[in-house]
């Protein structure tokens, strides 16, 4: 089976984004992933929003948590508990 995806974000009630998301497909990088299309990771950040930074810290989040998994060695448990 192989995996198909996409990203969207629905505009709240404020004229601003603050939610983020990050995919990447493990055959994206075969040194540290799958490379037959059937793995992905899929990391979502509600933004809290109206807080102060609430769109820099869901982006941040996203951003370094796929950052971690990608660098981490082993099965998928292991490398989203080492992630998080």
């Amino acid at each position: 089976m192989k995996l198909q995806y996409a990203v969207r974000a629905s505009q709240g009630g404020r004229s601003y984004q603050e939610d983020s998301a990050v995919v990447w497909p493990a055959a994206d990088d075969p040194k540290h992933g799958s490379t037959d299309g059937t793995q992905l990771l899929a990391v979502l950040a509600d933004g809290m929003g109206g807080h102060a930074g609430g769109a820099i810290a869901s982006d941040a989040v996203c951003t370094n948590f796929k950052a971690q998994y990608v660098e981490q060695i082993g099965g998928a448990r292991d490398r989203l508990r080492s992630a998080l």
